[in-house]
């Protein structure tokens, strides 16, 4: 589990989506809606990134993919707004381990 703990960069996220994507084909049933949260939310958090980087061609693709896992998992506003602020908060969260795990 500690591979899913990924720095907030592009290139990590990457390597984490694919990481996710092979771990949810091996996944039995009752944990795929887990991996599915995990993925939407760092397809979040990567469009935020792309957004933030001037790459919006990029951040729209990664956020639509969000909007998309997030409708699959029964969420009825995957608006643009709610993907934002799941990728807020997931940036915060990331940011409070890394300072934890730094002391």
């Amino acid at each position: 589990m500690s591979r899913i703990l990924t720095r907030n960069t592009p290139d990590s996220l990457e390597q984490n989506i694919k990481y996710l994507v092979e771990l949810r084909a091996k996944a039995p049933a009752e944990v795929i809606p887990i991996v599915d949260l995990r993925l939407a939310t760092d397809h979040a958090v990567l469009s935020k990134l792309y957004e933030s980087a001037n790459k919006q061609t990029d951040a729209a693709s990664h956020r639509e993919i969000a909007q998309s896992m997030f409708r699959g998992l029964g969420w009825t506003d995957v608006s643009p707004s709610v993907v934002n602020e799941v990728a807020d908060k997931q940036l915060q969260s990331r940011l409070a381990k890394w300072h934890e795990q730094a002391r």
